[in-house]
């Protein structure tokens, strides 16, 4: 069934990669750290797997990228913490701070046999993808305690690869592309979420003695 044959499947995957998102948080039980940190991190990796043409170099580039950028601008956000600053500011420190440490990686592979891909207009907009991350991951940092922001920051990558990984997986693009009405079962999985009440399965890993002991 062929609804829009001419829509890019990385557009129909928009809509899988929130109930995605939906289904980790309200029925898995893995807080990503909102939708946007998620979405521009996928898009970031789709973006290396389009360059490189290989599902393992294209996630070690975006996990160098994801660590150095993000990790820097939230050490950055840590160590200025104190300083009486105006938020503004305060964020415009960080994203250059992570701007420079991008650079010096950048530098790096430069000077390798993958050089030629620096250049390219699609390595810079994936870099800029991961540092529109910046503001809502060191955010986090403040408003959370220290074991719930890493366990969030880790579900948010978690959830961002395993993302990027099927809207790069050729099999499910066509898929998707060709038989559309998948997106109505991607609507009633939204519709159940939406409705959810049951005990989240990581719950259930974590209280299992308590409900062994009630039975």
């Amino acid at each position: 069934m062929v609804l829009l044959p001419d829509v890019p499947a990385i557009v129909l995957n928009l809509p899988i990669i929130l109930t995605i998102i939906a289904v980790s948080r309200y029925v898995i039980g893995f807080k990503a750290w909102k939708n946007y940190p998620v979405l521009a991190l996928s898009l970031a990796y789709y973006l290396f797997f389009q360059l490189l043409e290989s599902t393992w170099v294209a996630l070690l580039f975006w996990a160098l990228f994801v660590i150095i950028i993000i990790g820097s601008a939230i050490t950055t956000r840590f160590l200025i913490r104190r300083l009486k600053i105006n938020y503004y500011a305060r964020i415009a420190v960080m994203y250059l701070i992570a701007t420079i440490a991008a650079l010096f990686a950048i530098a790096v592979i430069g000077n390798t046999s993958l050089g030629t891909l620096v250049t390219d207009p699609l390595f810079g907009i994936a870099i800029f993808l991961v540092g529109t991350a910046i503001d809502e991951l060191a955010t986090l940092l403040f408003k959370k305690d220290l074991q719930e922001f890493l366990r969030r920051l880790i579900s948010t990558v978690g959830i961002s690869l395993l993302s990027g990984l099927i809207i790069t997986w050729a099999w499910w693009n066509g898929v998707i592309t060709v038989h559309h009405e998948i997106l109505v079962v991607v609507l009633i999985a939204d519709l159940i979420v939406a409705f959810w009440t049951a005990i989240r399965f990581t719950e259930l890993i974590r209280f299992s003695s308590i409900i062994k002991n009630q039975r």
